[in-house]
């Protein structure tokens, strides 16, 4: 399996977003940075799989 890639910089990613599980982080400065942008994803994911279960 490839290893995730950083939802902002790129780079090999170990941390997954805990709330909708879809994007990937190198660290929690671009977990922040991207914040903003993830958002609005994280809340139309995370709510679809709450309907989901």
């Amino acid at each position: 399996m490839d290893t995730p890639k950083c939802a902002d910089c790129g780079a090999p990613a170990e941390k997954r977003c805990s709330r909708c599980k879809n994007d990937w982080y190198c660290g929690r400065s671009c977990q922040v940075a991207n914040w903003k942008i993830h958002k609005k994803i994280c809340d139309l994911v995370s709510s679809a799989n709450t309907k989901s279960s």
